[in-house]
């Protein structure tokens, strides 16, 4: 698509996927080195092997396997990364960035901003690009994370606090990953033994129910990085690792459970555990991060995500006081929930279920034919939905009869 910088490249939505708007961290190691040095070329323009090497503070080695990795982006992207080809195999090459990759993020943000306007805001048809080109699925998912990341350099430029809320999660990371590592570092009795549960909500739930004489409401863990997910319990060699062989990029989300309420006449009964989400901001979380050798594939790494510890980061305990501020005790569902989460979530399950019938109601005028005049209405669909439908009219006629 075209854009006021020129049209968007493969290569564009390649180095925004990592890079973003070049304005948060990204590790310095495996598969995400290449965009390591990208983001320092996009800085000073070109810079020599050595030189990039030493400010990145990474091996020859690592360095050598580095410049094949960006020769091939190189070349996928038929020559639109680098201003002069060179050789990897050369003692100490240059390496300079062309002038037009440096506004790959304006390129992103409209593309992104104008697909958005097509599906919401044209009375076209929302899901296709010109007469023969569909949007996909892969396409949307490009696009949200791309919005995600707009939202993130707003969050890093201090204009907005976004905090997600999740309600019914099955993670597990808390206990398989934050707590083993919380026992590494001394905060937890190493004769401490692991829970039995694997699920952090209903473990955290039950204790805090079990001990409400040490849980007083409204409480929250300690605040971790979101990299945790992808990490499990090692061994004597490295505390963490992999879960999946790879660990996902550290700093880029911060994550917490919280529990809001309980009640007076019973400490025991509390409201739900929920867990909270919400961008890492460099200002106010630089200060609490820690260094982790854990095992990513079949190598040590070095990781720094962020982790509260023993200390206290303010914003994550201005969060618990504002979501206290925001759910409502009147209601007994909505009791330690967000209230105004909880009422757009009742609100768009009632727009869910008016459109499922409207959709069904379309699909069947245009299936009803077809299959009417291909003697095929008993396999077009499924048979307990026609059961279903059939019983729903005869007990409506009944109803009508008296």
């Amino acid at each position: 698509m075209n854009t006021s910088h020129g049209p968007t490249s493969y290569l564009d939505f390649s180095l925004a996927f990592i890079l973003g708007s070049g304005k948060g961290y990204i590790p310095p190691r495996g598969r995400y080195l290449p965009f390591v040095a990208i983001h320092r070329l996009l800085k000073v323009g070109e810079c020599s092997f050595r030189e990039l090497i030493e400010d990145l503070g990474i091996s020859e080695r690592a360095g050598r396997s580095m410049l094949k990795k960006l020769l091939k982006m190189h070349e996928d992207s038929d020559g639109r990364l680098f201003a002069e080809d060179f050789n990897p195999e050369d003692a100490n090459p240059t390496l300079k960035i062309k002038g037009q990759v440096k506004d790959y993020w304006v390129r992103v943000k409209e593309t992104s901003l104008m697909i958005v306007d097509r599906i919401f805001g044209s009375y076209e048809h929302p899901l296709m690009l010109g007469d023969d080109s569909w949007l996909t699925v892969f396409d949307l998912n490009a696009v949200n994370v791309m919005l995600i990341h707009m939202l993130r350099e707003k969050v890093i430029d201090g204009r907005l606090l976004i905090i997600g809320i999740a309600k019914d999660t099955s993670a597990s990371d808390y206990i398989r990953a934050v707590i083993p590592y919380a026992r590494h570092e001394g905060l937890i009795p190493e004769d401490e033994k692991p829970p039995n549960l694997r699920h952090d909500r209903a473990f955290l739930t039950i204790l805090s129910s079990v001990n409400s004489h040490l849980f007083n409401a409204p409480w929250r863990t300690i605040s971790y990085d979101a990299c945790f997910t992808t990490l499990v319990e090692g061994d004597e060699k490295a505390p963490l690792r992999a879960a999946r062989q790879l660990i996902s990029m550290e700093r880029q989300f911060v994550k917490a459970y919280f529990q809001l309420r309980e009640f007076k006449s019973d400490l025991g009964v509390r409201s739900p555990t929920f867990l909270y989400d919400r961008f890492y901001i460099p200002s106010v979380d630089d200060k609490f991060h820690a260094e982790i050798t854990a095992i990513e594939g079949r190598k040590k790494v070095k990781i720094s995500p962020y982790w509260e510890g023993e200390g206290e980061n303010p914003l994550d305990t201005f969060i618990l006081r504002l979501l206290l501020k925001c759910d409502n005790p009147e209601v007994m569902e909505a009791m330690g929930h967000n209230q105004l989460l909880y009422l757009a979530d009742k609100a768009v399950k009632n727009e869910v279920k008016m459109i499922k019938g409207l959709l069904r109601g379309v699909a069947d005028l245009e299936l009803g034919g077809l299959s009417r005049r291909q003697k095929i209405f008993t396999i077009a669909r499924r048979f307990r939905d026609i059961r279903r439908e059939v019983e729903g009219a005869r007990e409506r006629a009944v109803m009508e009869e008296k």
